[in-house]
């Protein structure tokens, strides 16, 4: 089946294609060397410095991906090549599958504008997440399976569980690809009978066996970081609130517009297939939305869950949008006019998100507001001004200053009696995740609560009674620091400030604690 725009041919779609992608990704390399480390992206950083096949909250890849690149060059761009590369590769697969599916390049270029205009998505394509890995085994297992689906190769049903075991290596939600696909195939009259034969479910043995590491390493640990995925998921009663709430952050982090035409399109696809490439795209798209969105709805979400969905959800809006515009001589107004706001409200929010995470925006942003507060407050005094900005407002600021931090904490430690036997404690270990990347590499960085988390899987072996210790209380979320001095024989009675600065305003200030003697026992 081809889909044609009178206006663009298959070649200069296939050039064109090429082009945008380069751009995008030379945009997000020079982005990607700017912008500092995230919370999690400094955790997973640690991750390649710990490998193995399991972690408290997810499978390895991300560990690997980390561990691949972290010698190529400084950070934080050396954390995200292998992000940015996943993100290169799977654009490219999805181009392949779009080939396959309806043979236009056209839809190619349309489905990577999509993907181009999504605010969210340009954050999943450079920062250093495990979705980065799950997209590009997601999408090698939707062309591995539709290749095998229509010819039957072994080689083909092989492939299709390697990557399905790659993408369980990569994120939990992998799991939703075995239940995307079977669906397809439930409600597929052409392929029905697939579900009756041996090599289907080899592929799906074959993935569980790739899998396999990862239910060792739990079995070895306690099933830790199945028990914690588990903990995540007991939910509250299902309330309005939620489903509304659920609804609202998807508009607002995808773009509004952008959403409300995917669902538009999935349901478009759903009632009316033209053939069996729209069947696949549906079932291998709504159900991860519709499972995340039920989910959200009786227990708390994060909004890039569902970004699989987007990828076969991209060609869904490119195949709805190119038929609206092409099987008429005169497509509604309407919807040409909703296409055009949906691309320019997500081009704009994609803007804004780089903009605000490569300059200091949002204080001057909230300063005209402020003034705004004031001169309504003048006429209606109901109406009261907005208080003066404060850095812990502007969530951008998380990216930057760790570096400095990190640089003065070493020489701190430098500076301790016992260097070689001082170690690193925070009341979060997002924090020392975020200080322990720019700190020597055989630095030991812990935490010292009963509970587990990554750093007490990490070094809840190893014996630091008698060390001494630097405790770091980030002022953002400040915590009392009296329960951690009991665990130390001494506590200087004069803390030390460590700042981190964005350019040259200062965005990141530390308490630092010197404690010492360690007593060896943990807080509750």
């Amino acid at each position: 089946m081809r889909l044609y725009y009178p206006h663009l041919s298959q070649q200069t779609s296939r050039r064109w294609f090429w082009a945008l992608l380069l751009l995008l990704s030379l945009f997000r390399l020079i982005f990607a060397s700017h912008a500092g480390l995230g919370v999690d992206e400094s955790h997973y950083v640690l991750f390649g410095r710990h490998l193995g096949w399991g972690y408290m909250d997810h499978p390895p890849m991300v560990a690997f991906l980390a561990a691949l690149t972290a010698h190529l060059t400084d950070l934080p761009l050396a954390a995200r090549l292998g992000a940015i590369g996943c993100g290169i590769l799977s654009a490219c697969l999805l181009r392949l599958l779009i080939l396959e599916l309806y043979n236009d390049e056209r839809l190619a270029l349309a489905s990577l504008l999509v993907l181009a205009v999504l605010p969210y998505q340009h954050l999943l394509m450079v920062a250093l997440l495990p979705d980065a890995p799950l997209a590009l085994f997601w999408c090698f297992s939707l062309l591995f399976f539709w290749k095998a689906v229509h010819d039957d190769r072994s080689l083909w049903w092989f492939l299709t569980g390697l990557s399905f075991g790659g993408c369980l290596l990569s994120k939990y939600h992998g799991i939703l690809l075995p239940a995307c696909l079977f669906l397809y195939l439930l409600f597929s009259p052409q392929f029905r009978f697939r579900l009756l034969k041996l090599k289907t479910w080899f592929a799906v043995l074959t993935g569980l066996l790739v899998f396999v590491p990862n239910i060792l390493w739990n079995w070895q640990n306690n099933w830790i970081s199945y028990r914690f995925q588990l903990s995540r998921s007991g939910g509250e009663h299902i309330s309005i609130n939620r489903v509304f709430e659920v609804l609202g952050v998807q508009l607002g982090v995808w773009s509004p517009l952008m959403a409300i035409l995917l669902w538009t399109s999935l349901a478009m696809l759903l009632l009316r297939p033209k053939c069996e490439a729209d069947r696949f795209l549906f079932w291998t798209s709504a159900p991860v939305f519709v499972f995340f969105y039920v989910i959200g709805m009786s227990s708390s979400i994060l909004p890039h869950w569902v970004a699989v969905g987007w990828w076969t959800g991209s060609v869904a809006v490119a195949v709805i949008v190119s038929r609206v515009l092409t099987e008429t001589n005169d497509p509604p107004k309407r919807w040409v006019l909703f296409i055009q706001s949906a691309t320019g409200i997500g081009l704009a929010m994609s803007i804004l998100v780089y903009t605000g995470l490569s300059f200091s925006i949002i204080e001057p942003m909230y300063g005209q507001i402020q003034k705004g507060s004031a001169l309504i407050h003048n006429f209606l005094p109901s109406v009261k001004v907005l208080p003066d900005f404060k850095n812990e407002k502007d969530i951008t600021n998380e990216l930057f200053g760790w570096d400095q931090a990190g640089a003065e904490v070493a020489r701190l430690i430098q500076s301790m009696p016992r260097p070689e036997k001082t170690f690193i404690v925070s009341d979060r270990f997002y924090t020392i995740s975020q200080i322990g990347v720019y700190l020597p590499k055989n630095t030991v960085i812990t935490t010292l609560r009963s509970q587990w988390d990554q750093h007490r899987l990490w070094n809840g072996s190893l014996s630091l009674a008698g060390w001494d210790a630097l405790y770091i209380d980030d002022n953002r979320f400040p915590a009392d620091v009296a329960p951690y001095s009991t665990l130390f024989t001494q506590t200087e009675a004069v803390p030390l400030t460590v700042t981190g600065l964005r350019g040259k305003q200062p965005v990141r200030r530390l308490t630092v604690h010197r404690m010492y003697g360690y007593k060896g026992t943990l807080l509750p």
